[in-house]
Formats: C-alpha cells, structure tokens, sequence
C-alpha cells in the first residue's frame, strides 16, 4: 500500500516540491540508505510563512548520486522560491556506542591534535631536553674522574629527544 500524501499539512507549492523531487531523485536514480547501504536518508524541506522562500537540505551518507550539482540546479530552475540546495553528509552511524566515539573523535581531533602538538610534544621536548642535557654533563665529570665515557643514558634520551621533536610530522597519520 502506497503513503498518501499529506495535503492539508503543507502549503500547495512544498506539496508540489514534494511531488517534483521524487520524480527528479527518481530520474536520477539517486541511491536511498537502507539497513547497511549507503545513501540519500532524508530530504528536509523548510518554508517560510513570511516570505515563501524554500530550503531544502539532502541529508546523506556515502555517496548517493555523481550529479549533486545537476540535482540542485534541477530543482532551483523549476522552483524559484527555493534559496537554497544544503547537503548535509552525516556519517554518523547512528544508534552504536561506535558511532558515538567515532562522530565525538571528529568533531574533537582537531582540537585534540592542536593541544597535543603545541603544548604536550614541546613540555616533553623541554623535560628529555634537561634530562640530557645534565646526564651528558655527569657523563662528563664521571669520564673525568673515572677515565670512562658511559654514552647508554645520554644516547637513549638523545633518542627520546629526536623522536618526540619529529613525532607531531607523523603521528597523526599513524594514529588516523
């Protein structure tokens, strides 16, 4: 049994906007997200009682037509009332504690990288830096008193050093 439209909860032109995107989505064969595929999920329609004006908003995940573009024109030559075609991606998978930690990590990782490399990776550069800095000097009045360089501690920190200096080049790509 097919949905019957709502006529009385719409003004006529979002009813005829309504009736124009399925047959436009229709003839572009834009694909619809279903249980585990991939695609257009929702169309969201706004109009304003004061002026008229329409705003339509594609909300997808994946991609669910190669003719975004065309879709968009499409409707605003036929709709002049219509001021704007949004997209919305929403790669959110809704509904699992995975999807919740994976939407807060990318609303959060820029933040969270900007922290870590300006303040985090410089404190430990500036803590390894004195760390070796003064095992290299006892090394030194170690080697004068004893006639013996002992290089292990120096070098293992000198490492720590250069790794935490050229870490913020790469990490991220490693951790993404």
């Amino acid at each position: 049994m097919a949905a019957k439209p709502c006529q009385h909860l719409f003004s006529p032109k979002v009813t005829s906007l309504v009736a124009f995107l399925e047959e436009l989505l229709t003839a572009y064969q834009v694909k619809v997200a279903e249980a585990g595929i991939l695609g257009l999920r929702y169309v969201l329609l706004r109009e304003s009682q004061a002026t008229g004006e329409i705003l339509v908003v594609l909300i997808y995940s994946g991609l669910y037509s190669d003719k975004k573009e065309d879709i968009a024109r499409e409707i605003s030559r036929k709709y002049p009332e219509v001021v704007g075609v949004c997209q919305n991606k929403n790669t959110r998978a809704a509904g699992t504690v995975a999807g919740a930690i994976e939407s807060t990590w990318n609303e959060a990782s820029g933040q969270i990288k900007t922290v870590v490399n300006k303040v985090v990776f410089p404190a430990i550069d500036l803590i390894l830096a004195v760390f070796f800095f003064a095992k290299l000097g006892t090394a030194y009045f170690d080697y004068r008193k004893h006639g013996q360089f002992e290089w292990a501690a120096p070098a293992i920190l000198f490492a720590c050093l250069v790794f935490t200096l050229t870490a913020p080049l790469y990490i991220w790509q490693i951790l993404a």
